[in-house]
C-alpha cells in the first residue's frame, strides 16, 4: 500500500518548449541513501525499539529477513503491541519507508497495522492490513510510503490495531528499512510547473 500521491499537474504546452521539460524530466533522477534503522528485521530481539504492550521477536511465524521477526499479539495476548524508533533525519529531505507485514494463524483472520511517521508534525498516519492463510505459511506483503522530514528526529511508531480478536492469529512485521532521496528531482518538479504556470498566464493575456 502505498501512501497517495500528489494531484497530478495537467498542462498543455506547445511543441517549441518539449526539449524545456524533456531536460527537467531528466534531471529528475533521484538517488537513495539508506537511513540505518536499528534491527529493522529484529534479528537481535527489540534492540533499537521502544516497546510497549504484546510484541515480540520470534522466529517461528515467519520472516523477510533473516530468521526472527516482530510479532504482535503472541500467545492469545491482547492486541496492544507498540514499538517505536527515533530516526535522525534532515528537515526538508525527503524519505521512503518501506516494511513487510503480514498474518499468521487462523486462516481469514485480518490483522492491522497503524504506522506513523512523527517529527514535529505528523507526517505518516496510515494503516495497513494482512489476512491469515492458516498455520502452515504467512502471508506477507511489501509496504512502502514516503514522507519529507520536519526536523533533525523523526519517529517511526507501528501499533497494532487487530482489535479484539487475539485467538490464534499474529500480526508480523519485518524488514523495516528507511532511505533519504537526495537529488534535483524536487527541483525538476517545481521548474514544471513554473513552467506550465508561467505558459498559462502568458496564454491567458495573449
Amino acid at each position: 500500500m502505498f501512501a497517495k500521491s500528489a494531484p497530478a499537474v495537467i498542462c498543455s504546452l506547445p511543441k517549441k518548449l518539449i526539449p524545456t521539460l524533456a531536460f527537467l524530466t531528466m534531471l529528475s533522477t533521484g538517488t537513495a541513501h539508506a537511513v540505518p534503522v536499528v534491527n529493522g528485521s529484529f534479528e537481535t530481539g527489540l534492540t533499537g525499539w521502544t516497546a510497549s504492550g504484546t510484541v515480540e521477536s520470534k522466529d517461528i511465524e515467519g520472516a523477510t529477513n533473516g530468521t526472527f521477526s516482530a510479532v504482535f499479539g503472541y500467545g492469545n495476548f491482547p492486541n496492544n503491541g507498540v514499538i517505536s524508533q527515533v530516526l535522525a533525519t534532515v528537515a526538508g529531505k525527503g524519505y521512503t519507508l518501506n516494511f513487510d507485514y503480514g498474518a499468521f494463524g487462523q486462516s481469514g483472520v485480518l490483522q492491522s497495522l497503524r504506522v506513523e511517521v512523527l517529527g514535529g508534525l505528523t507526517l505518516l498516519d496510515t494503516t495497513v492490513g494482512a489476512v491469515a492463510a492458516g498455520f502452515s505459511t504467512t502471508t506477507f506483503a511489501s509496504n512502502g510510503f514516503s514522507f519529507v522530514a520536519d526536523s533533525g528526529s523523526t519517529t517511526l511508531r507501528f501499533s497494532d490495531l487487530s482489535g479484539a480478536v487475539t485467538n490464534n492469529v499474529d500480526g508480523i512485521l519485518d524488514n523495516v528499512t528507511v532511505a533519504e532521496v537526495s537529488g534535483p528531482g524536487a527541483l525538476s518538479v517545481f521548474g514544471f510547473g513554473a513552467l506550465c504556470l508561467g505558459y498559462t498566464r502568458r496564454r491567458k493575456s495573449a
